[in-house]
């Protein structure tokens, strides 16, 4: 009898200290990107002028001093060129990391489903080499932002960003 109540007394225990735990996990952020502020980003791309369909957009942040500069995200474009990008992590949360990013482009004409084994030609991408070799900046602003537009140029000196629109500069790096 001694052994059953001492039994409970330690199950309750137990069961009391898996409720602390996914408490302090929650409250701490574990399901909201570790701590990180993600806000809603979407945006057009396009190349040439053209709508860009089928572009894979990633955003990468950028460290600040020692701090951890959180998850990427990521979004592909439609037929217009519209992209919404998610966080890349288990939760798959809409948005992005605030902060300034590095974006990369690449082509998602070729892409195949998991399931799908059969061979493809690849396509050439259409994205310009010079956005592939060297990443665009952008920073993402706190309330988030819906004019995250790009509009890639395929001319070797591209065209000058027109007044009002969120195009990037290259990076350094």
């Amino acid at each position: 009898m001694r052994y059953l109540k001492r039994s409970v007394f330690v199950s309750r225990q137990g069961t009391a200290l898996v409720w602390i735990a996914a408490v302090c996990l929650a409250v701490l952020g574990c399901g909201k990107g570790g701590g990180y502020k993600v806000v809603p980003v979407s945006g057009t791309v396009t190349i040439d002028g053209k709508p860009a369909a089928n572009i894979a957009v990633v955003f990468q942040p950028i460290a600040s001093g020692k701090s951890e500069p959180g998850p990427g995200s990521t979004g592909v474009t439609d037929a217009q060129g519209k992209y919404t990008l998610t966080v890349t992590s288990a939760q798959k949360q809409p948005g992005a990391v605030v902060g300034k990013h590095r974006v990369t482009f690449a082509s998602q004409a070729g892409a195949r489903a998991d399931s799908d084994d059969t061979t493809k030609p690849q396509a050439a991408d259409p994205v310009p080499a010079k956005y592939r070799e060297k990443p665009l900046e952008f920073e993402v602003p706190s309330g988030g932002t819906d004019k995250a537009d790009f509009k890639l140029e395929s001319s070797p000196g591209g065209a000058a960003p027109q007044p009002g629109a969120a195009v990037p500069k290259p990076t350094d790096s």
